[in-house]
C-alpha cells in the first residue's frame, strides 16, 4: 500500500522555547566573523559594540560549560580571551539585550576588563551605579534605530522634561527612581521614556511573564552571506511521503556541497517553502535544538529529516485550509538561514564526535521535545532533593546539601516499602541521618538513617526509622 503524508499526532510544543540570553561585548578588534564563532544573531550597536542574541545556541553552550565543569559565562570568556589579541573587551551577559548594553557601556566606564553577567554580585553593583550620562547615551542611540517618525524630536522634549526634573529631585542616577512605575513615568515624561524605562527596570510582572526577552528592542542581525538554498519542482504533484522524503534527502546532500557551505559549519534552522497543488504557499520552520552538521549525517540524513517532519506536522495542524491527511505538493525551496561557522582548532568547540555530551545533543536534536534533566536542591529530604532543571545563565558554586544529594540515587520510590525479609542483604553502609519536616502539616517528627546497601545484585537506599522497621526508598542504577 502506499504511504501518504500521515503523522501520529501529538501536542508536543516548538523547540524554540528557550530562555533568551544576551551578550553586549566592546571591543575594537573582534570582527564580525569572529563574533559569528558564537551565534549567527549579532547586531552592530555603534562602533566597536556588537550585541549577541545566544538563545539559539544556548542549549550547546551550556553542555559545552557543563563538558568541560565550567559556568555558561566563564566558557564565553574562554573563548572571547581566545579571539580578542591583547583580552582588551568589555562584556556583559543579560536576559535583555538592553540591560547587557548598559552592564557593558558601565563595565568600560569603570575600567575593568573581561565579562561579567547582570545577575552576578558585581553586575547588580554596576547596576545599581548606572550614571545618567551613560543612559542618555544609550537611549540617544537607541532612537537612531526607532522607525518611528519623528522619534528624534520627541525624545529631545521628553529628554529635556526629564532632566529638569531630576535636577528639582536631586536624583543623581537612574537607580534611585527604579521602583517608580512605568505608567508614572509615561504620564509625565511621555511614551519613548516611558519603554526605554521599562526595558531597564522591568517590573515584577514583566520578568515573570518572560516580556523582557527584547521587548522593545530594534534588534537589526548583520548579515555575513546569503542563505544558502535549493529549489525543486516536481514532475507530478505527489502526497506519498516516502517520494518526498528521499526528494528532501537529496536536496539536502546537495547544499552540503556547495562551495559556500563549509563543512565545518553547523545549522541552526531550516526553512521548507512548500507549493501545494491549489498554489498555496506553506512554510515549514525547522528549528534545531543544538546547532547540527549536515555533512556529518549524509547521505543519510536522518536528524533533520526527522525534525522536518515534525514542524511539517505542526504546521499543518495550524493551517485549517490544508488537507492535513494527505496534501498534494507540486514544489518547494529548502533553505538554511541561520549557521555556525567553522571554530579554531584551538578552542575545539565540536571536540570529538564520538564525546557522550555530543551523542546528547545529536538525541535531542531527533526528538520532537526536550530531555527531561533534574538538578539537586538545597533540601535534606530525599523526596524534595531533586526538581527538574530550568535553563539557567549560570551555574552556581554547590552548597553542603547539594554536595550530599550527589550521594543519593536518581531513582526514588513514591511510596517506599518495607524491606522483603528471607534475603541476604550486606554492604551495609551509612549515608546520613535526616529528620521529616515537623512544622508541615501531616509530617511526623521522624528521624531516618539511610544506608547504602547491597542485596541480590542491586544496590539499594534504605532507611532505618525510629522502630528500628527498615523501608526501601531508592534504587542505584
Amino acid at each position: 500500500m502506499r504511504s501518504v503524508l500521515s503523522f501520529p499526532s501529538d501536542d508536543r510544543r516548538p523547540l524554540s522555547e528557550e530562555v533568551s540570553v544576551y551578550l553586549t561585548v566592546i571591543s575594537t578588534d573582534l570582527e564580525l566573523e569572529n563574533l559569528h564563532i558564537l551565534t549567527p544573531h549579532v547586531m552592530l550597536w555603534d562602533e566597536g559594540i556588537w550585541l549577541l542574541n545566544l538563545t539559539a545556541c544556548l542549549s550547546y553552550w551550556q553542555l559545552e560549560a557543563q563538558a568541560k565543569c565550567e559556568t555558561l559565562s566563564q566558557t564565553l570568556q574562554r573563548i572571547l580571551d581566545h579571539m580578542s589579541s591583547a583580552h582588551s573587551y568589555h562584556a556583559a551577559l543579560a536576559s535583555h539585550p538592553w540591560q547587557a548594553l548598559l552592564l557593558a557601556l558601565q563595565l568600560e566606564d569603570k575600567g575593568f576588563r573581561g565579562l561579567i553577567t547582570r545577575e552576578g554580585r558585581i553586575g547588580r553593583n554596576l547596576a545599581a551605579s548606572l550614571s545618567w550620562d551613560i543612559w542618555w547615551r544609550c537611549c540617544e542611540r537607541y532612537v537612531i534605530y526607532d522607525a518611528t517618525a519623528n522619534a528624534m524630536t520627541t525624545f529631545q522634549q521628553q529628554k529635556r522634561a526629564m532632566q529638569q526634573a531630576m535636577e528639582r529631585l536631586t536624583c543623581q542616577s537612574p537607580a534611585q527612581l527604579k521602583s517608580m512605575p512605568v505608567a508614572q513615568i509615561q504620564r509625565r515624561f511621555g511614551g519613548l521614556i516611558a519603554s526605554l524605562w521599562d526595558m531597564t527596570f522591568p517590573s515584577v510582572d514583566d520578568r515573570t511573564l518572560g516580556r523582557t526577552a527584547g521587548t522593545h528592542f530594534p534588534w537589526q542581525p548583520q548579515v555575513a552571506r546569503k542563505p544558502l538554498s535549493c529549489k525543486r519542482h516536481l514532475d507530478f504533484p505527489s502526497q506519498d511521503w516516502h517520494i518526498i522524503e528521499a526528494f528532501l534527502r537529496e536536496d539536502l546532500n546537495r547544499l552540503c556541497v556547495l562551495d559556500s557551505f563549509k563543512k565545518g559549519e553547523r545549522i541552526l534552522d531550516l526553512e521548507w517553502r512548500i507549493v501545494l497543488y491549489n498554489l498555496q504557499e506553506v512554510l515549514i520552520s525547522t528549528l534545531f535544538r543544538h546547532p547540527h552538521s549536515l555533512h556529518h549525517e549524509s547521505p543519510h540524513q536522518r536528524t533533520a529529516l526527522l525534525q522536518i517532519s515534525y514542524a511539517f506536522q505542526r504546521t499543518l495542524r495550524a493551517l485549517p485550509t490544508v488537507d492535513t491527511a494527505a496534501p498534494w505538493i507540486v514544489s518547494w525551496e529548502l533553505r538554511v538561514t541561520h549557521t555556525l561557522p567553522a571554530s579554531p582548532r584551538s578552542l575545539a568547540l565540536f571536540g570529538d564526535e564520538s564525546a557522550e555530551w555530543e551523542q546528547l545533543i545529536t538525541l535531542e536534536n531527533q526528538l520532537d521535545r526536550k530531555l527531561e534533566a533534574y538538578r539537586i536542591c538545597e533540601d535534606w529530604l530525599p523526596e524534595d532533593s531533586f526538581a527538574p532543571l530550568e535553563s539557567k545563565v549560570d551555574i552556581e558554586d554547590l552548597s553542603t546539601l547539594e554536595h550530599l544529594g550527589r550521594h543519593r540515587p536518581l531513582f526514588l520510590c513514591r511510596q517506599p516499602y518495607a524491606l522483603p525479609q528471607g534475603s541476604t542483604s550486606h554492604l551495609w553502609k551509612f549515608r546520613e541521618r535526616i529528620m521529616d519536616k515537623w512544622w508541615q502539616q501531616g509530617r511526623n517528627n521522624t528521624v531516618r538513617d539511610y544506608y547504602q546497601v547491597l542485596r541480590e545484585d542491586n544496590m539499594l537506599w534504605i532507611y532505618r526509622d525510629a522502630q528500628g522497621q527498615c523501608h526501601v526508598h531508592g534504587i542505584y542504577g
